[in-house]
């Protein structure tokens, strides 16, 4: 289905449950556009043909032939849960991995998915990409899936796994939607400066800036600590300052604070941990209160809940960013 196309069939078309139905279109487009961006070539796939399934999986091969395994890691004991803690390790800091604990306990969770490829016939721990993602509620009636990593071995970087494991998550998003009943939103993440370029190649998500009066500044945004101490409740990594991007399912670009303040508090829900995981009442009030009070930073930042935010890419911004300063004005960048 073209874009033309596209734009007839949801023309006119108002009521909640055709909004619905229009957004798993458009997921199915999105990921029509990144099966053929993978340059993965589908040789077999299971019986369980749909992402959504925990058996789900399926072969394909690369331009060197060679045979590989896409698959949904969905159970705690999975031999595959141990690779993907020790990809993550490799490629990220103590602060910004998941634990093998958090790993194993998502993996059980119907609306937590962590595809992984590996060799076919090969050890199924030796995971080369993987993805994880969260279908998240986000105001009345709606979705949003945050993607928490996409990580592939430097040796297999370039190749198109990633690709398409994001194919099989907005697949996957587009499925728990249709068993919810319930509008697939948007599309956001935690991304680090030198994968902004990757996720907007791979996925559309742009970084994302708030008027002010002295022009435009990005979202502070900050990824709350991974782990807790368990006695205290206080933090046992750091928060981290990562840029937030978003991509929405009906391609709007402009927003308002009250919409991201909305967007956040739903991936900083997934954060909690249950109170059966401390040692006392205290130590998990502590723990609620370190990311309440994250959320209540980024709050401080927009006090206007009306004010435009804009998703933007880094072309975008370069643009904009010559506007502002031929009339006197800045805009404003978080490092990270």
């Amino acid at each position: 289905m073209n874009k033309s196309q596209f734009l007839n069939l949801t023309r006119g078309k108002e009521t909640k449950d055709m909004d619905r139905h229009l957004s798993y279109i458009k997921l199915g487009v999105l990921a029509e556009e990144i099966d053929v961006r993978s340059g993965l070539r589908p040789i077999r796939v299971s019986k369980a043909n749909d992402p959504g399934d925990k058996r789900f999986w399926e072969d394909l091969a690369d331009s060197s032939g060679r045979v590989l395994r896409l698959r949904r890691v969905a159970r705690s004991k999975d031999p595959a849960t141990k690779g993907i803690h020790a990809l993550l390790c490799e490629r990220f800091s103590e602060d910004e991995a998941d634990t093998l604990e958090t790993i194993q306990t998502d993996a059980a969770d119907p609306d937590v998915a962590y595809f992984v490829i590996h060799e076919k016939g090969g050890d199924p721990g030796d995971v080369l990409a993987l993805i994880n993602v969260y279908v998240l509620p986000i105001g009345a009636g709606k979705l949003q899936l945050f993607i928490g990593y996409v990580v592939t071995k430097e040796t297999e970087e370039g190749k198109g796994l990633a690709a398409r494991l994001y194919r099989a998550a907005y697949l996957f998003f587009m499925r728990r939607a249709e068993i919810k009943a319930r509008e697939a939103y948007g599309i956001v993440g935690e991304m680090v400066e030198t994968v902004e370029e990757y996720f907007l190649r791979i996925g559309g998500c742009r970084r994302v800036y708030a008027e002010t009066p002295d022009g435009a500044a990005e979202i502070p945004y900050i990824q709350p600590p991974l782990d807790f101490d368990k006695a205290t409740g206080e933090p046992a990594t750091r928060p981290v300052s990562e840029h937030l991007m978003i991509r929405l399912v009906d391609y709007v670009a402009e927003l308002t604070a009250a919409d991201i303040l909305e967007i956040v508090w739903s991936i900083y829900e997934s954060y909690f941990f249950g109170e059966e995981d401390f040692e006392s009442a205290e130590a998990y009030q502590r723990h609620c209160a370190v990311i309440s009070e994250i959320f209540e930073e980024l709050k401080r930042s927009l006090p206007d809940p009306s004010t435009k935010v804009f998703m933007m890419n880094h072309a975008i911004r370069t643009g904009i960013a010559k506007e502002l300063k031929s009339s006197g004005k800045e805009l404003i960048e978080i490092e990270t």
